[in-house]
């Protein structure tokens, strides 16, 4: 409201000292809502007299029960994005649509207002000895998504479309990046640069029929990334989402010249049965998983 309290100047205090000393980081930590969980602490916009105490410039994370969004660079959208995932669920429907109607997001941005799979995140070590995070896909990854496919050659577009594609329209990147992480899972590989920041190195994901319980999955690295080991921990990662899911099976169409990725389901170990049909090997891994209605593998 318009009432003027003393002493808040010591938050801009504490902020701003933590972003400019060596390795500081502005957290804000607030419980998502207040008054008795009646109204939400994540807002689209400011009532009237309220007043700013930290800039929004000023922040690069904020906490929550729900979950951290990292705001420091980021563009409007992915903020309001971030900070509408770690709202109560009881408010996330209204702040999206708060969102479209300021133009903050697309008009046609899902929702996000599913658990995210935080026990997926993990670091891995490439062969050339880089750490990686390994994580489930998050809808403010669009613009990443789009540089890691830009980035791919022909031969691995190909592979991963069993097509010459050169293009995607934004619909589609907009929809790889929405799942939940159930019956659509996406992970990623994630290398973070001290100069370029964050990029996407690698995604594999699957796409569930939870009548078969049988999953189509695909994966795509980044060239200059094949052979460090990067897409043996993601398929790792999605046979160990695939199974949490309860899912039976894991079905890859894999070009018959894709040598290494033949090779790399084979080292999985996995029960496994592969057809050829179009020049394509049909690659079936089983995971053993027995499901509630008695069916599996």
């Amino acid at each position: 409201g318009h009432e003027i309290y003393s002493g808040v100047g010591g938050q801009v205090d504490f902020v701003r000292g933590a972003a400019r000393s060596v390795g500081g980081k502005a957290i804000i930590a607030l419980p998502s809502t207040a008054k008795s969980g009646t109204i939400s602490r994540i807002v689209a916009t400011l009532r009237p007299g309220a007043g700013v105490v930290t800039s929004r410039a000023d922040v690069h994370y904020v906490a929550t029960e729900y979950g951290v969004a990292y705001l420091h660079g980021k563009t409007l959208r992915d903020r309001a994005l971030s900070l509408i995932r770690i709202a109560h669920p009881d408010f996330r429907d209204r702040l999206l649509e708060e969102a479209k109607e300021l133009g903050l997001v697309a008009q046609d941005q899902p929702s996000v207002d599913y658990p995210y799979p935080a026990h997926l995140s993990k670091t891995i070590t490439a062969k050339n000895g880089a750490s990686l995070l390994m994580r489930a896909i998050l809808p403010t990854d669009e613009q990443m998504l789009k540089g890691h496919f830009y980035a791919l050659s022909g031969s691995s577009k190909r592979h991963r479309f069993s097509r010459a594609v050169e293009t995607m329209p934004a619909s589609a990147f907009r929809d790889w990046v929405n799942v939940d992480y159930r019956s659509h899972m996406a992970l990623v590989a994630v290398q973070t640069d001290a100069d370029e920041g964050e990029r996407i190195i690698g995604v594999a994901r699957y796409f569930a029929n939870q009548t078969t319980g049988l999953a189509e999955f695909a994966m795509a690295v980044r060239d200059d990334w094949q052979g460090q080991g990067v897409g043996r921990c993601l398929l790792d990662g999605l046979v160990a989402a695939a199974r949490e899911a309860k899912l039976v099976g894991l079905v890859g169409y894999v070009d018959a010249d894709n040598a290494p990725m033949l090779r790399l389901l084979q080292s999985l170990g996995l029960p496994h049965r592969s057809s050829v049909s179009d020049g394509q090997v049909v690659y079936r891994v089983d995971l053993g998983t027995v499901r509630a209605d008695g069916a599996s593998a």
